[in-house]
Parts: C-alpha cells; sequence; structure tokens
C-alpha cells in the first residue's frame, strides 16, 4: 500500500484528501502547530480505486467506462452528480430529475440484479446521493449551476483542462508570473459564480 496527502488552498479553505498512513499538521510561523486529521488504516486497493471513480473488472483496473461497463459500473465511475444521472445542466428541474433518477434505479436496483450485488448496491447509493444532490440545484440560477458544471466537468489534471477552465493560455512557458495573475483574477470571479449557489 501507499501513502498520499493532496492539500489544496482555495481562498480561504483548506481541503485535504489522503489516502493510507498519513498525518497533517498546521505548522505556524511562532513555532506551534495544529494537528487536522490522522488516518491510520490503510484502505484495501480496491477501496482506494473506488474511491479514485475507478473499477476493478477481472483483475483490470478501469478508469472511465467502455462498451463492456455494465450500468451500475457506469455509475460507480460518474465523475459528478450531473454523470450518474446523465442529465445536462439546462434540463435541470426537479421533475426531470425524478424521472431520469427512476429510469436509473430501475438499471441500477440491487434487487433486480443476479451477480455482482456489492457493485449495484454502491451504484444505487451513488444514485440516490446524486438525486438529492442535483434536487437541492433546482432551485439555484440557472448560470451559477452552469458554471457548476463547467468546473465538475473540466479535466483540471491536465494543463489544457486547467487552462480552459482558468481562460488562460495552456501553453508551455517559462515565465509564469503574469499567467499566475490571470489565473488568480479568473479564480476569484469562478468562486463569486458559484458562491451563488449558497444563497
Amino acid at each position: 500500500g501507499s501513502s498520499a496527502v493532496l492539500a489544496l488552498l482555495l481562498g480561504d479553505r483548506l481541503v485535504i484528501s489522503a489516502v493510507g498512513q498519513f498525518r497533517v499538521v498546521l505548522l505556524f510561523d511562532d513555532g506551534s502547530s495544529r494537528e487536522l486529521m490522522r488516518g491510520t488504516d490503510l484502505q484495501s486497493d480496491a477501496e482506494c480505486i473506488e474511491d479514485a471513480r475507478g473499477h476493478i473488472r477481472k483483475d483490470s483496473l478501469i478508469r472511465l467506462p467502455d462498451a463492456d461497463s455494465n450500468d451500475a459500473e457506469k455509475v460507480l465511475m460518474a465523475r459528478n452528480p450531473f454523470q450518474v444521472l446523465q442529465m445536462e445542466p439546462q434540463a435541470l428541474d426537479e421533475k426531470q430529475v425524478r424521472t431520469q433518477y427512476r429510469k436509473m434505479a430501475l438499471k441500477v436496483h440491487p434487487d433486480k440484479q443476479t451477480e455482482d450485488a456489492e457493485s449495484f448496491k454502491k451504484a444505487f447509493a451513488r444514485l440516490d446521493g446524486a438525486k438529492e444532490v442535483l434536487e437541492s440545484l433546482c432551485g439555484a440560477e440557472r448560470s451559477a449551476v452552469a458554471d457548476l458544471h463547467q468546473v465538475l466537468q473540466a479535466e483540471v489534471h491536465t494543463r489544457e483542462g486547467a487552462a480552459q477552465l482558468l481562460s488562460v493560455d495552456g501553453a508551455p512557458m517559462t515565465e509564469t508570473e503574469q499567467l499566475a495573475e490571470e489565473a488568480a483574477k479568473s479564480s476569484r470571479r469562478g468562486i463569486k459564480k458559484l458562491e451563488k449557489l449558497e444563497h
């Protein structure tokens, strides 16, 4: 097994994700410290893969749904609630969410499956969670929901995807100061747009 910690400072929020054995401690300028979290339970490789939205089929790791993926695998590998329910933000209203939920629930309900029951149980639970999230977004401002969808769909682990999300130049460069300023401005604008969802 392995251990890893990813910490992101997003505005005034610290977001931490970790697997394996880890300890996250804040160290302050005055020499004091504060433990934020600790992990001692090692997850199995299979659990780590599932947490990363991967799926194991016949000892092979599948990261994206393929032609052989069953409905449960597609739900489990979906990157966000919109993908789980196969919905676009412009189609978001409570009736559409419930209709799409019922359609998907028939496909992944564990009581209707004879094989791989555990995957279908997890998929059904994920489907329930996605329905709740999307229903909570139904009353939100449409443009803010579209902005959230854009963020969730972005391939931010690639330079091109991150550049597209932040509306900055994605070409490799050695002088990055101006690019960093543009990215920071774009991030602040994006955060302001997404703050509309909190109201």
